[in-house]
């Protein structure tokens, strides 16, 4: 047996300290900007923006006033894709982590909707007014959720602290109570 364990390759046993701290990141340090993926496909996105006016415009451009067209068509479809570029401005101020890929995505999604819908009753109608409305709100909504998660714990643990324990007559139970002034009756 000990012959055997002599024949066997040298292996590493380091391992780094558990308390050790993470590596720095590109946004962590503060060098550069943070996002920088995102932000190309959200530019890139501008591309399909482009492509996706001028195709919703070439029916219309035979019609009196081309350059009209142009310009009602390019504001029918350009808050689609503002709107995710303010909630990217948003998420690099808070320097939020997370997938930089789910929001180009997205917005390459809608715009294809935006176009889908302005072909339905053409520009001016209610489907693409109602599209936008909703596309819109719903990244608001979703964007402020994102933004305001760890504010939205803090009230839930306050809620459940305040209201919730003294409903139901009882104790916490974790060790600390961070809202608490008073213990509990």
């Amino acid at each position: 047996m000990p012959e055997a364990l002599a024949t066997l390759p040298p292996v590493s046993t380091f391992a780094p300290p558990v308390s050790s701290p993470p590596a720095p990141s590109a946004a962590a340090s503060g060098r550069g900007w943070p996002r920088a993926r995102e932000r190309s496909l959200l530019l890139t996105n501008l591309l399909a923006l482009a492509l996706a006016v001028l195709t919703a415009w070439a029916p219309l451009r035979h019609s009196g006033s081309s350059s009209q067209a142009l310009l009602v068509v390019a504001r029918e479809l350009a808050p689609l894709w503002v709107v995710f570029l303010l909630v990217h401005v948003a998420l690099v101020v808070r320097r939020v982590r997370s997938d930089e890929y789910l929001l180009p995505l997205l917005s390459l999604i809608v715009l294809i909707g935006g176009v889908f819908h302005l072909g339905l009753d053409g520009p001016g109608g209610g489907a693409i007014r109602t599209y936008r409305a909703d596309v819109v709100i719903g990244v608001v909504v979703v964007g402020a959720v994102v933004l305001l998660a760890a504010q939205l714990r803090r009230v839930g643990l306050l809620f459940e602290e305040r209201v919730w324990w003294r409903v139901a007559r009882d104790v916490p139970y974790y060790s600390s109570v961070p809202f608490l002034s008073q213990p509990m009756k």
